[in-house]
């Protein structure tokens, strides 16, 4: 964290999110503005679809899906994180450059 200078860290507006700058201790935070936006239109914008099953809710009928088969498994990292969501575990990966493993030790 502290090899990204403060001015180059992006926040997501939203209060409740754990990219918001006031979200635990400082909160995650985005390197780029396109993943912020995105950030923002999947997690944030037109929920029009819901999981009734956990509540969860989503933008479009094919994340829906994606979170269909997903739901309930726990993906851990060779870094020893674990993460509820692949999207999660990718993101770490990505911010962090931890290899990205698809066939990951998933915990049940």
């Amino acid at each position: 964290d502290s090899a990204i200078a403060k001015q180059d860290r992006l926040y997501c507006k939203f209060k409740d999110c754990r990219y918001n700058e006031d979200f635990a201790k400082g909160g995650d935070f985005f390197y780029s503005r396109s993943n912020l936006e995105n950030h923002i239109k999947r997690t944030h914008l037109n929920q029009r679809y819901t999981r009734e099953e956990c509540r969860a809710t989503f933008p479009t009928s094919e994340r829906l899906s994606f979170h269909k088969l997903n739901c309930g498994i726990t993906f851990e990292c060779k870094c020893g994180r674990s993460f509820i969501s692949v999207d999660s575990y990718q993101s770490l990966c990505n911010k962090l450059g931890h290899p990205f493993v698809k066939n990951l030790r998933i915990l049940l």
